[in-house]
């Protein structure tokens, strides 16, 4: 018995993320066929807002459950982006097609091969939702199976700047149990929590290898692999010198958020300097989505010559007026205002 684990797909109606969709259209099929899986595993987060999707959406969104659920079953585990109220996810109408299971809650299920299975759905509450469950089978063997959740737990690692979350401390947790997670996109492994990480990069700013796990059991040997996925990868690119640009780090397909650090004397040149980075990201195939000035800080510093120089307001009112060739109706209206305030 096997089973393929993957999570946070967060498809969308944005026609920037179609890479989405084109993952779970092409290649997880590709992946389902080739592993022969008995069952496929999604570990929360099938969209990426929580409601009110668009008909098109939730049409192509059934077409890939649908789809893959005739290759294997397909079990799929509530997360936080897959409602607003827990008792009425958006998607729960799955549990009625053939093959599909959705869970709402939690539920611990005996899965041939793979051992008890515990699917614990996204909680803002771990004490409350947790305490009906008797986690004492895998504290007495931590190889009596897995647990699968989608939840944050504390200490782990974001995708994008690699910052430590807060969350649900491991503790709460049997402390040698097989536990997969979703929620954090960022694959890694936290004490007893494996993250299984998402099969694309969701964010601009995203660094790290998509995969999805792969769990073999035979005559109670399990083992957990992780399968690279390759594809479209979102990427934000800093640009240090807009007039000396270097190979451009893309590759085709990609989606790039492209981020200008510009000198003041640059700000009057942004329209072409916009031009030319488009062409630059563009030119190994890449799709430029955003280009973003970052201006450059620089402090104003008086030359000093000796003792330090005092100047009083009206004494600056006069130097500005002159580096600015004001006319004198509007320094006189200067000074007064000055004396009124």
């Amino acid at each position: 018995m096997s089973a393929l684990i993957t999570g946070d797909w967060h498809l969308s109606s944005n026609p920037r993320d179609d890479y989405r969709h084109d993952f779970i259209t092409n290649e997880l099929p590709k992946l389902v066929q080739r592993h022969k899986p008995d069952q496929l595993i999604v570990l929360g987060d099938l969209t990426d807002q929580k409601d009110c999707h668009r008909a098109e959406l939730v049409q192509d969104i059934a077409a890939h459950i649908w789809h893959l659920s005739r290759y294997c079953r397909v079990i799929i585990l509530r997360g936080n982006h897959d409602c607003i109220n827990p008792d009425a996810p958006f998607f729960g109408f799955f549990r009625y097609f053939d093959n599909v299971d959705f869970v709402f809650d939690s539920k611990i299920e005996d899965i041939a091969g793979l051992g008890l299975c515990c699917f614990l759905a996204h909680t803002r509450d771990y004490k409350k939702s947790w305490q009906r469950f008797n986690f004492d089978p895998f504290k007495r063997d931590p190889e009596a199976g897995f647990i699968f959740c989608h939840n944050t737990f504390e200490g782990a690692i974001t995708a994008a700047k690699g910052h430590p979350l807060k969350g649900i401390p491991t503790t709460a947790l049997p402390p040698k149990a097989h536990v997969i997670s979703g929620d954090v996109h960022y694959p890694q492994q936290l004490d007893q929590v494996t993250y299984v990480g998402a099969p694309y990069t969701v964010t601009f700013g995203d660094v790290y290898s998509p995969r999805i796990l792969l769990i073999n059991g035979y005559k109670n040997k399990v083992t957990v692999n992780s399968i690279p996925v390759t594809g479209v990868r979102k990427r934000t690119i800093e640009v240090d010198d807009p007039d000396n640009l270097p190979p451009a780090q893309a590759r085709a397909g990609d989606l790039l958020k492209i981020r200008v650090h510009l000198k003041v004397e640059d700000y009057v040149k942004w329209g072409e300097i916009q031009t030319n980075i488009r062409k630059w990201g563009e030119s190994t195939g890449a799709i430029v989505c955003q280009i973003q000035p970052v201006k450059t800080s620089r402090r104003m510093r008086l030359k000093k010559s000796g003792a330090s120089i005092s100047r009083t307001d009206l004494q600056l009112l006069h130097s500005f007026g002159e580096r600015r060739a004001l006319a004198s109706p509007f320094m006189k209206t200067g000074e007064w205002l000055m004396k009124k305030v």
